[in-house]
């Protein structure tokens, strides 16, 4: 079957408009955070050692996370059906599933940092089920500060102002993925 040369210029300018708009909505959608510099990464990569290699490997590192987080913004725990009721959350069986879960999450994607063709999908994916949990883009402010203050008072001296400034950029860039697209803007 042969095509009218017509339908042929007609197609192509098609294909061209259409290959134009996506250009300009990529372009023309605001910045995001900055990328993590290869020495941030390094940063994040070795300190997150230190913090897994912690006694009692991540696990208390989770919980304590969730109890900052507790702590920094009360209205948190009501996200939580599975253990916001229980009168002691943190002797909870849910809480400390929970917290362990989370927290092994963030060190794979942690140790996915120098693969982000890889590590953006997986994040996409997480920030899809996390707004269908009822996460508002707000909440993502909320997790940052409190694995920063978590960091802070685990790493104690290696927190330095160096290393805050790694996560705080490499949590922007995560958050930012999670939000992307899974909230209507």
């Amino acid at each position: 079957m042969e095509l009218d040369a017509r339908v042929i210029i007609a197609l192509g300018a098609v294909f061209a408009a259409a290959a134009a708009y996506y250009v300009y909505a990529r372009e023309s959608k605001p910045a995001g955070p900055p990328m993590p510099t290869r020495k941030q990464v390094d940063l994040v990569t070795t300190t997150w050692g230190t913090v897994r290699g912690g006694e009692g490997g991540l696990d208390p590192v989770g919980v304590a996370f969730f109890t900052t987080l507790f702590t920094q913004q009360p209205a948190a725990i009501g996200m939580f059906r599975k253990f916001r009721d229980e009168a002691d959350y943190k002797k909870s069986a849910a809480f400390r599933a929970h917290a362990a879960a989370v927290i092994g999450t963030v060190d794979t994607a942690f140790g996915m940092l120098r693969d982000l063709p890889a590590l953006v999908p997986v994040l996409q994916a997480l920030g899809k089920a996390h707004a269908k949990y009822g996460v508002k883009p707000s909440h993502y402010n909320w997790i940052g500060a409190a694995l920063l203050t978590t960091l802070s008072q685990g790493l104690g001296d290696a927190f330095t102002p160096e290393v805050e400034q790694a996560y705080a950029t490499v949590w922007g860039v995560v958050a930012a993925t999670m939000i992307d697209e899974n909230y209507a803007v």
